[in-house]
Formats: structure tokens, C-alpha cells, sequence
């Protein structure tokens, strides 16, 4: 199998594995809804059943149970406030703090100091990707 082979061939499975899943997910789309509306309904009665306690309530029948699980999303929304936060009382508030890095940071900062900063390790590696002409 020679370079165009290949690459032919894997444009044509990616292709057909892109239209397959726009076709499973387009045919999914009502199951997915109806699902959607169920939980909604679910949700509903749990916290009526609950008193109002959104956290409290479960429901255990037969063929299953139905429970509400918190979740919670965070971000930064304002970057120099909650830094200042953070700076304000170091040793109780770095606990708010990750260990992850900007990876393009640390690109740039080896590219420019010929090193890793000191305490990463850092892997490094290729990826194959094939695009049409």
C-alpha cells in the first residue's frame, strides 16, 4: 500500500464514520429528548416529595430509583479579583488552586530557554492526521 492509498483510505473511513454518527445522533435525538423530559418530571417530583429540599429525595419503586445528584461547574470570572483572593491569605487559600499548567506557556518558555522549568516533566509526542487535498 503506497502513501495515497492510505491516505485515501482513512479520509474515507473518518468520512463515513462522521456521516454514520450524524445519522445515530439525528436518530437518537427523540429518545434523547423524551429522556430529557422524563429526568425533568423526575426532578420535579423529588423536590416536591422533598418539601422543597432539592438535595434530599429519592424515590424507590420496583423497577428502579430516582435520585438527584449535585453537581457543581466553576470558572474564573474575573481573573485579578480572585487572584488577589488567593494572594490575600496564601497558606489557607491555596487550597483553591490546582497544579495544572498553561501548556502553551511552557512551549514557549522551552523554545525560548532551550529547558523545562524546574519540578515538570514534560512527554512529548506525534500525532498522524491525514486532510483532503
Amino acid at each position: 500500500m503506497n502513501a495515497t492509498d492510505l491516505i485515501a483510505q482513512y479520509i474515507k473511513l473518518r468520512d463515513y464514520k462522521e456521516k454514520r454518527t450524524k445519522e445515530f445522533e439525528a436518530e437518537m435525538k427523540p429518545y434523547t429528548d423524551a429522556m430529557a423530559t422524563i429526568a425533568n418530571a423526575g426532578g420535579a417530583m423529588l423536590i416536591a416529595q422533598s418539601g422543597g429540599n432539592e438535595g434530599k429525595a429519592n424515590i424507590v419503586t420496583p423497577v428502579g430509583t430516582m435520585y438527584r445528584s449535585r453537581w457543581t461547574a466553576v470558572k474564573i470570572a474575573d481573573r485579578d479579583t480572585f487572584m488577589s483572593f488567593i494572594g490575600s491569605n496564601f497558606n489557607d487559600n491555596k487550597k483553591f488552586l490546582t497544579a495544572a499548567v498553561s501548556k502553551k506557556e511552557i512551549e514557549e518558555y522551552i523554545e525560548v530557554n532551550n529547558a523545562v522549568p524546574p519540578g515538570l516533566d514534560v512527554a512529548r509526542g506525534y500525532n498522524t492526521l491525514f486532510k483532503r487535498s
